[in-house]
C-alpha cells in the first residue's frame, strides 16, 4: 500500500488497531449476549415473550452494526484507499457511540483501547 498521505499513515498504524481490538471485543460481548437472550426467548412463558423478542432483537441489531463497522475499519478495506481522515473521526465517534449503547456500558477488557483511538484520531 502506498502511503502519501503521511498522518494516515500515522492513524492506520497506531491508534486503530485499538479500534479494532475493540470491536472484536464487543463483537464478542453482543454474541454472547445474543446468544443468552435467545437461550431465554425459548423457554420464557407468553407474558414475557415479548420482551424477550425486544431484547433479542435489540442485540441482533447491535451485532449487526458491530459486523458492519468491523468490516469497514479492516486493514483490508476499501475504506482505507481514500486516506481520508475525517471519514475515519466519523467512524470512530460511530464506534463510541455504539459502545455507550451497550446496557452493560464498556468493559474495562476494552476501554482502554477505545479510550486510545478516541485520543489518537479523534482528538
Amino acid at each position: 500500500m502506498q502511503w502519501p498521505h503521511r498522518r494516515y499513515r500515522f492513524l492506520y498504524l497506531g491508534p486503530l488497531p485499538h479500534l479494532l481490538i475493540c470491536l472484536e471485543y464487543m463483537r464478542n460481548h453482543i454474541l454472547n449476549e445474543k446468544n443468552y437472550a435467545r437461550k431465554r426467548f425459548m423457554v420464557v412463558k407468553h407474558v414475557e415473550l415479548e420482551n424477550a423478542q425486544a431484547t433479542f432483537s435489540f442485540w441482533a441489531r447491535l451485532l449487526k452494526d458491530v459486523v458492519r463497522l468491523q468490516k469497514l475499519l479492516g486493514p483490508k478495506s476499501e475504506f482505507h484507499a481514500n486516506r481520508d481522515p475525517v471519514q475515519l473521526k466519523a467512524s470512530v465517534v460511530e464506534v463510541e457511540q455504539l459502545m455507550h449503547s451497550l446496557p452493560s456500558g464498556p468493559l474495562p477488557e476494552w476501554e482502554e483501547d477505545m479510550k486510545i483511538a478516541v485520543k489518537g484520531i479523534v482528538r
